[in-house]
């Protein structure tokens, strides 16, 4: 019964998540597998400060904002033009004209947009590099105890859940011989059980590591 209270509420969270109805069923298709060994931490790490999408959206808005400093600076300096007329009309002498327009004010211009433009990036350029670093520990951490959970889970499956199953068989056997009483089976019985539900929640803490480390990187790791 406590099983299916956590598969229902499981299952109402991944409807909320996909936007589904409350009674849409919902069947797994996918293997339950022991989740596999990932790259190095170096090589996450890279990729998460390399193609993380909030690093690329804060690497946008300094792009930007460095465009819109470098047409400020260039407004700075006025706007120079030159004209060059000639009048040859039949009954006036024929002379040219030469000019140069400048364009006002000369000096100081766009201090204000200027420093603020300045401002805006200086501290986009820290939250990058702030959030660089939230991601480097991100990843180091998530990576850190996703090998923890699947340590753990090799050892539950190939130590604790046989040496689990190889008691109660000879709780099994002893009581059917009638060396051992019912209370020496049952505590064998739990112990097996306790066991096997130890190595199923190692596999949802593996694979809830494993998508906390998706997140961190920014998309998805293939072993």
């Amino acid at each position: 019964m406590e099983f299916e209270r956590e598969r229902a509420l499981s299952q109402m969270d991944l409807r909320d998540a996909l936007d589904l109805d409350s009674g849409a069923e919902l069947v797994l298709t996918s293997p339950v597998r022991d989740p596999p060994a990932l790259g190095e931490v170096s090589d996450l790490v890279q990729r998460a400060l390399r193609t993380h999408p909030e690093l690329k959206a804060l690497e946008a808005r300094i792009a930007l904002l460095r465009a819109t400093e470098a047409r400020l600076e260039a407004e700075v300096v006025p706007r120079l033009g030159f004209y060059a007329g000639v009048d040859a009309a039949p009954l006036s002498p024929t002379f040219g004209v030469l000019g140069l327009s400048i364009e006002l004010p000369v000096v100081q211009r766009n201090q204000g947009p200027r420093a603020v433009s300045a401002r805006q990036r200086e501290r986009a350029e820290a939250e990058l590099g702030l959030e660089a670093r939230i991601l480097s520990r991100a990843v180091v951490s998530a990576l850190h105890s996703y090998d923890a959970s699947r340590r753990e889970l090799e050892r539950l499956t190939t130590q604790a859940v046989p040496a689990a199953e190889r008691t109660l068989s000879f709780a099994e056997a002893g009581f059917a011989a009638g060396r051992f009483d019912v209370f020496r089976l049952l505590a064998a019985a739990r112990d097996s059980l306790r066991v096997r539900a130890s190595r199923i929640d190692a596999i949802e803490a593996a694979w809830l590591a494993r998508i906390e480390l998706e997140r961190a990187v920014g998309g998805e790791v293939k072993s």
